[in-house]
């Protein structure tokens, strides 16, 4: 097989079967000249915790933090942004409002019963660190990393953590990492990026993500990532990801 993306500059770069390397950016926004090129390799889950990145929602359910970021985010590889939304429940919404993302996994997809805009799915669902677990964030390299480690599930015990992150780069690039976890048997994640008023839906795909980038109950993505790329015409692809070594 062999996958075919654009490059931003009116080309198309082939895939191929193995991870690239280097991949070029989508074409900026006009008033901006373009990106150079930038790589993009996937990389694995990498725990931040500090005392100085922990965030102040780290002690509660259902809620949500404005944060500021290092460098503007181009939503789309087109809309410049300078903060996000950081919510317990495993999503990022960039720009300083949050949706309703609480309490299941909504699918990632046009037209369901979720509508929402700009939101970053790392894995919703309704997630609970105000006893057990935290969420930080801070730049790591030229990425903006948000990081929920050893989160359980809502009425879940310190059996049931899970540690995941996203990786934000000023180009718009998203990385989804995963890596341990242990769900309860009943309770699935969605992961993906999604904005219906842009008409966007790019779900997280192969094993364990199923229809809307949403996991099988019970199952978890162990030391796998997804790298999202804007694709110079308003949208999202899905480039890279699998396991990890």
């Amino acid at each position: 097989c062999r996958a075919f993306i654009p490059d931003g500059n009116g080309n198309y770069i082939e895939m191929g079967q193995t991870l690239p390397t280097m991949i070029p950016t989508a074409t900026q926004a006009p008033s901006r000249s373009p990106a150079p090129s930038y790589g993009v390799t996937c990389r694995p889950f990498a725990s931040i915790a500090a005392d100085e990145t922990r965030l102040s929602i780290s002690s509660a359910d259902d809620d949500a933090l404005v944060v500021a970021l290092p460098f503007e985010f181009q939503w789309l590889g087109l809309s410049n942004y300078t903060n996000v939304t950081v919510t317990t429940n495993g999503v990022i919404w960039v720009g300083l409002s949050a949706g309703r993302d609480c309490c299941e996994a909504w699918p990632v997809e046009l037209g369901g019963e979720y509508q929402v805009p700009k939101r970053i799915a790392v894995a919703q669902e309704d997630l609970n660190p105000s006893n057990v677990g935290s969420i930080y964030a801070a730049s790591v390299g030229d990425a903006f990393v948000v990081s929920w480690e050893d989160v359980p599930h809502f009425g879940g015990d310190t059996m049931n953590g899970l540690n995941f992150q996203a990786a934000l780069y000023s180009h718009g690039i998203v990385e989804l990492r995963w890596g341990q976890g242990n769900p309860p048997f009943q309770e699935r994640i969605a992961a993906g990026i999604e904005d219906d008023l842009a008409g966007v839906a790019a779900p997280a795909t192969g094993q364990p993500f199923g229809d809307g980038g949403v996991t099988d109950s019970g199952t978890w993505p162990t030391n796998q990532c997804r790298a999202f790329v804007p694709d110079g015409n308003g949208n999202y692809v899905e480039v890279q990801g699998g396991s990890l070594s």
